[in-house]
């Protein structure tokens, strides 16, 4: 793709081996290493220890977080630990707590979007539960359940962010992206809105390295038209098509690199994400680091950049689907790990 792209198109060699290094380590690499652990660690310990790595990291690389440690740092790992120290436990009580204390500090630090998951995994978690295996028709009930719920968490937080309740800076931001596009996805996450013009305009993909065209750079702020952004400033010229295109998702992002191949590879993660989800909603059981990671591969997948967020999305997928290997939802909870699952009504006997 890139030497095709070549003849019309500059390349930039350096961001050519950076995408596809990146993504033969994934998949080569990161893959492999996490299905090996498995043999020796439950998916709570991989998680504690990829998750410390990952703050390693972090703490490491003070220009990673732009002002804000929680928000572009710390907030995947902190989560995940705390949710995989707590999920081990048979009350539900101390979970609770651990989402609200990441709840608070994402108020705090002004990051909407881990309110968000943190809504969304306490619906799941405490949703009633039939007490028989899943069927086709509870997980279809499930994902109806999960879209409303969706829904709702997306009406409510805008809401409560216009209200002023998750702090002063998301009210503010609210406010201007919703004057801006009328919605808060729209102005949030407006390189969509460059990703569907591109991807009309040439559906096969540029390649990796590849640096967008005056042409290209036209048609991509036609589709950022109305959502709130500058189509001249520094965040489009630079950021989004500058280097190459960064086009803000993971999904836009295999596209626009690897073609119709990267959508194939996108769909597939998608899948194994939203199927964990689907058996924790509709399941006898649900373990809250699993519908963690289900949330946060399926919003990486549409919403983050591939650049910072393609291993931590790899390693929510892959630790998926050796938690869903063989087995069913249920069988994860009581055989794998049985003291990582349960329901509702581990409150109530924690609460006796």
């Amino acid at each position: 793709m890139t030497a095709f792209a070549q003849s019309d198109h500059s390349i930039n060699v350096s961001y050519f081996w950076v995408t596809v290094s990146s993504l033969a380590c994934a998949a080569y690499v990161l893959i492999p290493a996490l299905a090996w652990s498995r043999r020796f660690l439950s998916i709570s310990g991989v998680a504690i220890v990829f998750a410390a790595g990952s703050t390693v990291e972090v703490l490491a690389s003070p220009d990673t977080w732009e002002g804000n440690i929680w928000k572009f740092g710390l907030a995947f790992p902190v989560s995940v630990i705390l949710l995989a120290l707590t999920s081990r436990l048979k009350s539900l009580v101390p979970t609770l707590l651990a989402l609200a204390v990441i709840a608070g500090i994402a108020i705090s630090a002004g990051d909407r979007s881990y309110f968000g998951f943190v809504a969304i995994v306490m619906i799941v978690v405490l949703m009633p539960r039939a007490r028989r295996r899943r069927t086709p028709g509870r997980s279809i009930l499930a994902v109806a359940g999960l879209l409303a719920a969706g829904a709702v968490v997306y009406s409510a937080g805008v809401a409560l962010a216009l209200a002023g309740y998750l702090g002063e800076r998301n009210r503010i931001v609210t406010a201007a992206q919703l004057e801006a596009s009328g919605s808060v996805l729209t102005s949030g996450r407006s390189e969509s809105g460059a990703a569907a013009a591109l991807f009309v305009h040439r559906p096969l993909g540029y390649g990796p390295g590849v640096l967008p065209s005056a042409a290209d750079v036209a048609i991509g702020q036609q589709g950022l038209a109305g959502r709130g952004l500058d189509l001249t400033g520094q965040y489009v010229r630079d950021y989004l098509f500058g280097t190459g295109f960064k086009l803000h998702s993971i999904t836009s992002d295999l596209w626009v690199n690897f073609g119709i191949p990267g959508i194939l590879l996108a769909l597939t993660l998608a899948v194994f994400a939203a199927r964990s989800l689907t058996a924790s909603a509709s399941g006898v059981v649900s373990n809250p680091l699993i519908v963690f990671l289900s949330v946060i591969a399926l919003w990486n997948l549409a919403f983050s950049p591939i650049g910072s967020n393609l291993y931590q999305t790899i390693f929510c997928v892959a630790l998926l689907s050796t938690a869903a290997l063989g087995r069913s939802a249920r069988s994860i909870s009581r055989s794998d790990e049985p003291d990582t699952a349960f329901g509702p009504s581990q409150l109530v006997s924690s609460a006796r």
